[in-house]
């Protein structure tokens, strides 16, 4: 193998090396991302309903 097909081997490696780190660390960012967003809509939500329950409490009826 003469050095010119050696650095193109080299270069495919690294880019097959750094394409594969970046999918495995979009997936990680993916799964903790949803796996945050889930409780704090939740969160959302409850609060949501506790201050509609807080106006339905103070509202007068006639």
């Amino acid at each position: 193998m003469n050095t010119s097909a050696i650095r193109r081997v080299f270069t495919i490696a690294r880019k097959e090396l750094v394409d594969t780190l970046r999918d495995r660390r979009t997936m990680l960012v993916t799964l903790f991302s949803a796996a945050a967003a889930g409780p704090i809509f939740l969160l959302l939500i409850f609060n949501l309903i506790a201050s509609q329950a807080d106006r339905a409490r103070e509202l007068e009826l006639f």
